[in-house]
């Protein structure tokens, strides 16, 4: 009875399912936790486009702000340019002045020099008024000659009056000149106009001295003084202008230095600027990096899930192969239940009958009974035996149907194996037959190309040939024309030696016939021609057969 029970335990392959089914669960777990790396690779992706983004646009409000600055800089220099084409201008101007006025005072010492030596030739008899002019006149000089020297202590040029004198003192006999180069500018003509107005009413009073002419003398000492006192003005306000001037020279001075300041402060902040810009950059390499080795990582998960999800499909494959075949098994097993079931009833109703007919035996037993009733049950035994064999033959049918499964299994492997063997082949002789077919074609066309040099050779021979039998055909005529006046010079002189007959023998004798050198002369002639036509004979039949065997070996 323990036997009976043994079918009722789980089958191997029913453990197999179970876990087909764990890996398949496994599988899946593994797949979502991939899709849930990936989800936050993505997001981190997306994470550092965006931190790249505005990395981009930070990079560009900082070029903004450095072109700004740039701008701001060379604005800044053009100021700095201008203030100091400024300040040239206007120390140009003060040495201008300068220059004006020392040529002034210079003017002034030649003329009081001019008039001293004039004073000197008039005779000592002079009037008073004319000393307290001239003494006035000295004492005008020496005022302006203090105001000169005031204003070359304010430009720091101390220059002596005897060393201007002794430079630009003329001789008695020499005039002033009249130009200048430095004195043609634009601005100063009132200046130059005056200063020549009163060189020249110098220059006619050096030259047109008279005792006479005194007052004239006097009213043009009183012009020069006014033009003295003239210049006086305007030289104090050219000193009021050089000290606005060098108030407007100071602000620039130190706007000069306030924007030096900051120029450098902004060169320092450049630097910082393009530290930040290298550190961003570098940075920026990085996160390139890193999303390269993302993308890298995507891919390389990409194609795991692929072959995760190929391999998953496999296993529904076989998971669906599996289930069919334990829907085949458990039929089997169903039917063999149900058959075992209906062992065990007859089995059970055989055993009830028998216990019956064992106790009616006992109760009628004898021993000849007994002894058949020994027989039954031996018979009994048997069938149970038979039973036991049968249930255990059924068994084995199921485990080598199992067996029959796997080995069916193996068979389909190495099914698949083959076809990918054939298939593999099968694209080889395609292949080989490309291949093959490519030879064949390149092999057609030399053989055509050669056939075409063949035909074209053959053409060439062709009209050769026929240029060779035109020929000969031409020739042929003239052959037979010559071979038949050989055949007449044949017939003539054998004609002729017929007909000529041996001459009697005759003496010799020292007479000679007149027709004895003419005879000889016949026969030399003769024998010349006999000699030319077998030469001709012996020759011109050979060239014409060879002729003809060459025409025939080329037709054939």
């Amino acid at each position: 009875m323990k036997d009976l029970y043994v079918l009722n335990y789980p089958s191997p392959k029913l453990l197999n399912r179970d876990d087909l089914r764990g890996n398949y669960n496994l599988l899946e777990i593994h797949s979502t936790e991939l899709k849930v790396q990936l989800n936050t690779i993505l997001n981190e992706n997306n994470i550092l486009k965006d931190q790249l983004k505005d990395l981009n646009l930070s990079n560009e409000d900082l070029k903004r702000k450095l072109f700004n600055i740039e701008n701001e800089n060379q604005k800044l220099k053009d100021e700095d340019n201008r203030l100091r084409k400024q300040n040239d201008n206007l120390a140009a101007g003060m040495g201008r002045l300068q220059d004006e006025l020392n040529y002034f005072i210079k003017t002034s010492d030649n003329l009081k020099s001019k008039y001293d030596q004039l004073l000197k030739d008039k005779d000592k008899d002079k009037d008073d008024d004319d000393i307290n002019i001239i003494n006035h006149h000295h004492h005008h000089h020496q005022k302006f000659s203090s105001k000169e020297t005031w204003f070359d202590n304010d430009n720091k040029e101390s220059t002596s009056e005897k060393s201007l004198l002794s430079e630009f003192i003329p001789s008695s006999g020499e005039e002033i000149d009249q130009t200048d180069d430095d004195y043609n500018d634009d601005g100063d003509d009132e200046w130059d106009k005056k200063s020549l107005n009163s060189l020249s009413s110098i220059n006619t009073i050096t030259k047109n001295i008279d005792p006479i002419n005194e007052s004239t003398l006097k009213e043009e000492l009183q012009g020069i003084i006014k033009n003295r006192d003239e210049l006086r003005e305007k030289l104090q306000n050219v000193a009021k202008n050089e000290s606005t001037l060098k108030e407007e020279l100071q602000s620039i001075i130190k706007n000069r230095d306030e924007l030096r300041v900051e120029l450098t402060k902004i060169t320092k902040n450049e630097s910082t600027l393009q530290e930040e810009l290298q550190n961003i950059i570098n940075n920026r390499d990085e996160l390139h990096e890193n999303l390269t080795k993302i993308t890298k990582n995507e891919t390389t998960l990409k194609d795991e899930l692929q072959n995760i999800l190929k391999s998953r499909d496999e296993l529904r494959e076989e998971l669906t192969n599996l289930t069919k075949n334990n829907d085949d098994l458990q039929e089997k097993l169903s039917i063999v239940t149900k058959t075992l079931e209906d062992l065990r009833c007859d089995h059970d109703s055989k055993k009830k009958s028998f216990e019956n007919n064992i106790e009616k035996l006992q109760n009628e037993l004898n021993e000849e009974t007994l002894d058949n009733s020994r027989q039954e049950l031996s018979t009994t035994q048997q069938e149970l035996f038979s039973s036991r064999n049968e249930i255990n033959s059924l068994k084995e049918n199921l485990y080598s149907s199992q067996q029959g499964l796997d080995s069916s299994r193996l068979e389909l492997n190495s099914t698949r194996q083959q076809l990918n063997s054939l298939q593999n082949d099968l694209g080889a002789l395609q292949i080989y037959k490309k291949k093959e077919k490519e030879k064949i074609i390149r092999d057609k066309n030399v053989i055509e190309v050669e056939n075409d040099l063949l035909k074209s050779q053959k053409v060439i021979l062709q009209e050769s040939l026929n240029k060779l039998n035109s020929e000969n055909r031409q020739e042929l005529p003239n052959h037979v024309d010559q071979n038949n006046e050989i055949k007449e010079l044949k017939d003539n002189t054998k004609r002729e030696v017929i007909r000529s007959d041996p001459p009697p023998i005759q003496r010799r004798s020292s007479k000679r016939t007149p027709n004895y050198g003419s005879q000889d002369n016949l026969g030399q002639e003769s024998a010349s021609i006999v000699q030319a036509t077998l030469v001709k004979v012996e020759h011109r039949p050979q060239q014409n057969c060879y002729k003809w065997n060459f025409t025939i070996s080329t037709n054939i």
